[in-house]
């Protein structure tokens, strides 16, 4: 697993739990936790499938069918395909709430290339200011290549950039 932006490559992230069990009935009555773990929990509903089969793969795991999906598309050449656009958007989805996840004490897939967009390419274009698209080299309406890179960062409704420590994610 990849970590987020709290800890450094030496330091294992850790994440404080108490429970309250209880022992004849062998069942936890009570789980406490501060919000880095709530966060983390609540961002498994925001990753996409393509990226949990990705991760899975990495350790043998199958999801039945689903899974075998997955590995076809990751072999097929891209002549069946428009595309390496639609390539990359199947085999390597993006997440919706990267950008906040990048805040997470434990990331499951921390991608390099989170809260960054391409714009067209072309110096001609009029949808070059307004229009961005999640992967590299998807085609803008003008007929050019996306791979322009841009960031881009989160404001608050007052006008100041998120992420200070505390704030959790969700």
């Amino acid at each position: 697993m990849s970590t987020g932006r709290h800890q450094s490559d030496e330091d294992p992230p850790v994440i404080k739990l108490k429970f309250m069990v209880d022992k004849t009935r062998n069942r936890v009555i009570l789980a406490e936790s501060d919000h880095e773990f709530i966060d983390t929990l609540l961002s498994f509903l925001t990753v996409p499938l393509g990226t949990v089969l990705r991760l899975l793969e990495k350790d043998m795991v199958q999801l039945g069918s689903v899974s075998c999906i997955y590995t076809s598309v990751y072999s097929l050449e891209l002549r069946f395909l428009r595309t390496s656009y639609f390539k990359s958007m199947l085999i390597m989805p993006r997440d919706a709430s990267e950008v906040q996840c990048k805040k997470l004490k434990l990331n499951v897939d921390h991608s390099e290339i989170a809260g960054k967009f391409f714009t067209c390419s072309s110096h001609s274009c009029d949808e070059i200011k307004n229009f961005h698209r999640l992967f590299q080299n998807a085609r803008c309406s003008c007929g050019s290549s996306m791979r322009s890179l841009i960031s881009v960062k989160k404001k608050r409704e007052d006008g100041s950039s998120g992420g200070e420590d505390g704030d959790g994610v969700f």
